[in-house]
């Protein structure tokens, strides 16, 4: 997927608004590489009534042992960018499960046992070296 198209998208799903509401730079996402690593991702932007205002990069399920889910939001302890995988990770510092009447999540996260840990970086995780 080219940039521009890549872009569209995100403005689309209200990812631009949805960043200034948290407090992430909206510019994090446009460039090339991300568009090409999180093309086949679902970019969801979601309400939560305990953190407000989520973003959501859900990849193709049967990717998620390698391929994470990414979240980002402010809470009241300060903003968060959720690594979560159907795997452990070394990171992993917690699971975590949704379950089938959860509203707050991505229909599709509810489920599996998610691997999950709190990165300190809030750039995508899959445009950076680890």
């Amino acid at each position: 997927m080219n940039l521009k198209a890549f872009e569209t998208r995100l403005r689309d799903q209200g990812v631009p608004q949805a960043c200034k509401e948290i407090g992430l730079d909206f510019q994090i996402f446009l460039q090339e590489e991300v568009a090409q690593r999180y093309a086949d991702h679902d970019w969801i932007v979601q309400p939560n009534p305990q953190v407000g205002t989520v973003i959501n990069a859900v990849p193709p399920l049967d990717l998620t042992d390698e391929v994470p889910w990414e979240e980002w939001f402010h809470a009241t302890d300060g903003f968060h960018h959720h690594v979560l995988y159907t795997r452990s990770h070394p990171e992993s510092t917690e699971t975590w499960q949704g379950l089938p009447d959860d509203q707050d999540h991505p229909p599709a996260v509810l489920g599996p046992v998610w691997h999950v840990y709190n990165d300190t970086d809030r750039t995508p995780i899959l445009v950076r070296n680890r």
